[in-house]
């Protein structure tokens, strides 16, 4: 990150990114951030992490379970699928139902 603050544009290729009320020109946004059309854009609630766009989940946050699919965060296992590390895993066809 730059030291440069209150910047409310940044030069080719940067990205703005705000935190505490001052802007900062910065070449990567960082984690739980996208940049979209070069500003620094908060992932969308419960993801950690995105990537590709802000409701495309990569991580979630404490008691949400990744279902990587679909790059949801979840707070329990759809049908078909079983929990292993926060993920929400794929059952092997044909169970409806594993562990």
């Amino acid at each position: 990150m730059t030291t440069t603050t209150n910047c409310t544009a940044c030069a080719a290729n940067l990205s703005l990114y705000t935190f505490q009320n001052n802007g900062y020109c910065v070449s990567d946004c960082p984690s739980g951030t996208l940049s979209i059309n070069y500003v620094c854009t908060n992932c969308t609630y419960p993801c950690l992490t995105c990537l590709a766009t802000i409701t495309n989940c990569t991580s979630c946050i404490t008691g949400y379970l990744l279902y990587g699919i679909a790059s949801q965060c979840l707070t329990s296992s759809p049908v078909c699928t079983y929990t292993s590390s926060s993920l929400c895993l794929s059952c092997t066809a044909p169970c409806s139902s594993c562990v």
